[in-house]
Protein backbone atom coordinates (compact mmCIF):
# COMPACT_ATOMS: atom_id res chain seq x y z
CA UNK A 1 0.00 0.00 0.00
CA UNK A 2 1.33 3.34 -1.00
CA UNK A 3 1.68 6.22 1.40
CA UNK A 4 -0.64 8.53 -0.59
CA UNK A 5 -3.66 6.20 -0.53
CA UNK A 6 -5.64 7.45 2.43
CA UNK A 7 -9.18 7.11 0.95
CA UNK A 8 -10.47 10.68 0.93
CA UNK A 9 -12.41 10.38 -2.39
CA UNK A 10 -15.13 8.06 -1.09
CA UNK A 11 -16.02 10.18 1.99
CA UNK A 12 -15.96 13.33 -0.15
CA UNK A 13 -18.28 11.70 -2.68
CA UNK A 14 -20.65 10.62 0.11
CA UNK A 15 -20.68 14.13 1.55
CA UNK A 16 -21.47 15.74 -1.83
CA UNK A 17 -24.19 13.17 -2.53
CA UNK A 18 -25.71 13.85 0.93
CA UNK A 19 -25.82 17.57 0.19
CA UNK A 20 -27.46 16.99 -3.19
CA UNK A 21 -30.02 14.61 -1.69
CA UNK A 22 -30.82 17.05 1.11
CA UNK A 23 -31.28 19.89 -1.36
CA UNK A 24 -33.53 17.69 -3.51
CA UNK A 25 -35.75 16.85 -0.53
CA UNK A 26 -35.91 20.50 0.50
CA UNK A 27 -36.87 21.65 -3.01
CA UNK A 28 -39.52 18.91 -3.27
CA UNK A 29 -40.99 20.07 0.06
CA UNK A 30 -41.08 23.70 -1.11
CA UNK A 31 -42.76 22.63 -4.36
CA UNK A 32 -45.47 20.68 -2.52
CA UNK A 33 -46.07 23.56 -0.12
CA UNK A 34 -46.55 25.96 -3.04
CA UNK A 35 -48.84 23.49 -4.77
CA UNK A 36 -51.06 23.20 -1.66
CA UNK A 37 -51.11 26.98 -1.34
CA UNK A 38 -52.19 27.39 -4.96
CA UNK A 39 -55.00 24.84 -4.52
CA UNK A 40 -56.21 26.65 -1.40
CA UNK A 41 -56.19 29.96 -3.29
CA UNK A 42 -58.15 28.33 -6.10
CA UNK A 43 -60.86 27.20 -3.67
CA UNK A 44 -61.01 30.64 -2.06
CA UNK A 45 -61.36 32.30 -5.48
CA UNK A 46 -64.13 29.88 -6.45
CA UNK A 47 -65.95 30.62 -3.19
CA UNK A 48 -65.52 34.35 -3.69
CA UNK A 49 -66.76 34.07 -7.27
CA UNK A 50 -69.99 32.24 -6.46
CA UNK A 51 -70.61 34.53 -3.48
CA UNK A 52 -70.30 37.63 -5.67
CA UNK A 53 -72.60 36.24 -8.36
CA UNK A 54 -75.17 35.04 -5.84
CA UNK A 55 -75.09 38.39 -4.02
CA UNK A 56 -76.00 40.14 -7.26
CA UNK A 57 -78.74 37.58 -7.96
CA UNK A 58 -80.25 37.96 -4.49
CA UNK A 59 -80.15 41.77 -4.67
CA UNK A 60 -81.93 41.61 -8.04
CA UNK A 61 -84.61 39.41 -6.46
CA UNK A 62 -84.98 41.86 -3.56
CA UNK A 63 -85.32 44.82 -5.92
CA UNK A 64 -88.19 42.96 -7.63
CA UNK A 65 -89.84 42.42 -4.24
CA UNK A 66 -89.14 38.69 -3.97
CA UNK A 67 -88.42 37.86 -0.32
CA UNK A 68 -88.23 34.06 -0.56
CA UNK A 69 -85.39 31.88 0.68
CA UNK A 70 -83.75 29.66 -1.90
CA UNK A 71 -80.88 27.73 -3.39
CA UNK A 72 -78.72 28.88 -6.32
CA UNK A 73 -76.60 26.33 -8.18
CA UNK A 74 -73.42 27.31 -10.03
CA UNK A 75 -70.59 25.52 -11.82
CA UNK A 76 -68.34 25.12 -8.75
CA UNK A 77 -70.94 24.68 -6.03
CA UNK A 78 -74.17 26.00 -4.64
CA UNK A 79 -75.33 28.88 -2.51
CA UNK A 80 -78.28 28.75 -0.16
CA UNK A 81 -79.70 32.05 0.99
CA UNK A 82 -82.17 33.20 3.59
CA UNK A 83 -83.79 36.60 3.91
CA UNK A 84 -85.02 37.80 7.30
CA UNK A 85 -86.74 41.06 8.10
CA UNK A 86 -85.14 43.11 10.87
CA UNK A 87 -87.55 43.93 13.67
CA UNK A 88 -85.61 46.99 14.81
CA UNK A 89 -85.20 48.79 11.48
CA UNK A 90 -87.97 49.39 9.01
CA UNK A 91 -87.44 48.36 5.35
CA UNK A 92 -84.20 46.55 6.16
CA UNK A 93 -83.54 42.85 5.73
CA UNK A 94 -80.70 40.57 6.76
CA UNK A 95 -79.49 38.29 3.97
CA UNK A 96 -77.43 35.21 4.80
CA UNK A 97 -75.58 33.42 1.99
CA UNK A 98 -73.98 30.00 2.57
CA UNK A 99 -71.73 28.85 -0.25
CA UNK A 100 -70.48 25.26 -0.41
CA UNK A 101 -68.06 24.00 -3.05
CA UNK A 102 -68.22 20.47 -4.42
CA UNK A 103 -65.23 19.48 -2.27
CA UNK A 104 -66.76 20.81 0.94
CA UNK A 105 -65.14 24.22 1.42
CA UNK A 106 -67.63 26.68 2.87
CA UNK A 107 -68.11 30.38 3.20
CA UNK A 108 -70.89 32.27 4.93
CA UNK A 109 -71.73 35.87 4.12
CA UNK A 110 -74.23 38.07 5.94
CA UNK A 111 -75.24 41.53 4.83
CA UNK A 112 -77.87 44.09 5.66
CA UNK A 113 -79.89 45.49 2.77
CA UNK A 114 -82.17 48.55 2.82
CA UNK A 115 -85.18 48.02 0.59
CA UNK A 116 -85.98 51.72 0.11
CA UNK A 117 -82.45 52.85 -0.74
CA UNK A 118 -81.58 49.55 -2.45
CA UNK A 119 -78.19 49.64 -0.73
CA UNK A 120 -76.10 47.18 1.18
CA UNK A 121 -75.00 48.77 4.46
CA UNK A 122 -73.07 46.10 6.36
CA UNK A 123 -71.22 43.05 5.08
CA UNK A 124 -69.22 40.35 6.85
CA UNK A 125 -68.03 36.88 5.93
CA UNK A 126 -66.68 33.68 7.48
CA UNK A 127 -64.67 31.01 5.64
CA UNK A 128 -64.60 27.50 7.03
CA UNK A 129 -62.18 24.74 6.04
CA UNK A 130 -63.26 21.41 4.61
CA UNK A 131 -64.62 19.16 7.38
CA UNK A 132 -64.00 15.56 6.40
Amino acid sequence: MLMYERGFIFPLTLFIMSLLTGMSFYLADVFLLEKRSIHQQEFLLQLESIIQVSTVDVIENLSRGEMNDGLLTYKYGEVSFSINENNGVENQVTVTLRAVLERGQRKTVVFLYHLNNQRMTEYWEVTRPNRE
